[in-house]
């Protein structure tokens, strides 16, 4: 399938998940019912793929953006600042400062 099938066909499924599970669209829903259907969707193995989908393409478009190059105090220069293993409590880093 082509992107933008995948697109109409996972943006169908978003709004039939949101009818089903909250009565109304997926515009129409508050944010906070709005982040309960995407976190449905994430989870149900049928629309999964979809919501990695679109991830993954805003992750790519942000790092694509040449406002967010690679430099000391940019997004990505931050965070290739942060170790691959980090460890579980905040620590400082110089990036960040």
């Amino acid at each position: 399938r082509s992107q933008r099938q995948a697109y109409t066909a996972g943006l169908a499924a978003v709004n039939a998940y949101a009818q089903s599970s909250k009565g109304t669209t997926f515009a129409k829903l508050s944010a906070a019912d709005q982040d309960a259907v995407l976190t449905g969707i994430q989870q149900n193995q049928t629309t999964s793929q979809f919501f990695n989908l679109v991830r993954t393409h805003t992750i790519q478009g942000t790092f694509s953006d040449p406002f967010y190059a690679e430099t000391k105090t940019s997004l990505a220069g931050t965070l290739s600042a942060i170790p691959e293993r980090a460890p579980p409590f905040p620590r400082t880093c110089s990036a960040w400062t």
